[in-house]
Order: C-alpha cells, then structure tokens, then sequence
C-alpha cells in the first residue's frame, strides 16, 4: 500500500516536472515572439517618420517650410483618425 502511494507520489512529481518544462519553453517562445513584435513597431515607426520627413521635404520645395509641415502633419492626423474611427467600428 505505501509503495503504491509512494510510486503515484512520484509519478504526480515527474508530470509536474514535465509541466513546469513544457510551460518555461512556451513562456520563451512567447517572450521572444514578444520582442519581434516590439523591435517590428519601432522599424514600422521609424519608417512613417522618416516617410512624413521625405513627404515634408517635397512639399517644402513648393511651400514655405511653416506651411508645407502643417500640410504634412495635418495629412497625417486625417489618415490617424480615419484608422481610429476604422477600428473602432471593427470593434463593435
């Protein structure tokens, strides 16, 4: 009777083992997918800056430097709020 509670006690230790294994790979694997998404917005955001930089840079060709940023940063907040009003559509 106590070697057959003893060999369940060690078995119910070995599949917690196992589990904790199991659980640290997937904690891994999440934190490193977590990373890729982090280190992928900070290129996306650095790419849109310098995209509105190059766009500001074409209109001030033409425009008064004052007038072709608040052109840019104007475009720029129409496209934001058009994603946000988007989105939150998508949500309800």
């Amino acid at each position: 009777m106590m070697e057959r509670l003893a060999d369940l006690l060690i078995s119910l230790l070995e599949l917690f083992e196992a589990e904790v294994r199991s659980l640290r790979a997937g904690m891994l694997r999440l934190v490193g997918a977590l990373l890729l998404v982090v280190l992928a917005g900070v290129l996306i955001l650095g790419g849109a800056l310098l995209l509105l930089w190059s766009v500001y840079l074409l209109f001030s060709t033409w425009l008064a430097p004052w007038l072709a940023s608040l052109l840019v940063a104007l475009v720029a907040l129409l496209v934001a709020g058009g994603l946000w009003w988007r989105a939150g559509r998508m949500v309800r």
